[in-house]
């Protein structure tokens, strides 16, 4: 779980940073605007809430 966690804070690291656009497919196909790039942290901060509550004995 540990390590989900590190490589989803890298990806939301990623996704905030927007000097990464020009080299992510990914991110270039699935955050065309500002709207659609707050939606996917959204989503990530909830995942990543999700997964410290799985990891919390």
């Amino acid at each position: 779980m540990t390590e989900a966690r590190l490589q989803l804070a890298e990806l939301i690291e990623l996704v905030e940073d927007r000097t990464h656009r020009v080299t992510s497919t990914f991110l270039n196909y699935h955050t065309p605007t500002e709207a659609a790039r707050r939606e996917l942290l959204d989503f990530l901060a909830a995942l990543d809430t999700a997964l410290t509550a799985c990891d919390t004995p």
